[in-house]
């Protein structure tokens, strides 16, 4: 597959801090479903509930209850009132 030829999304920001967000929320998707050769080409999540199953007096918890789901709550920093709201703009291109 040639990336040169992949159709991009562009996206645009308001601010720095929105471009942040975004690529670390990217970067925790793409780490999260990431299969490894280490864990047996499982993905972390899979490799937890593998030996939760196999080996649950290992663990404290229910591993279950650790991990976030799509309902999670994220509380963000209140924003900076000394910040006088110039503009600026970030860009970044992902290909689908």
């Amino acid at each position: 597959m040639e990336y040169r030829k992949l159709p991009l999304i562009k996206y645009y920001y308001k601010n720095h801090k929105e471009l942040d967000k975004h690529i670390r929320c990217f970067m925790e998707a793409y780490n999260y479903g990431k299969r490894l050769k280490t864990l047996k080409e499982l993905t972390p999540y899979e490799y937890v509930l593998k030996t939760w199953e196999d080996e649950p007096e290992r663990f404290v918890i229910n591993p279950l209850h650790l991990i976030p789901g799509p309902y999670t709550l994220v509380v963000l920093p209140p924003a900076n009132p000394q910040y006088n709201g110039g503009v600026e703009r970030s860009s970044m291109m992902i290909p689908l």
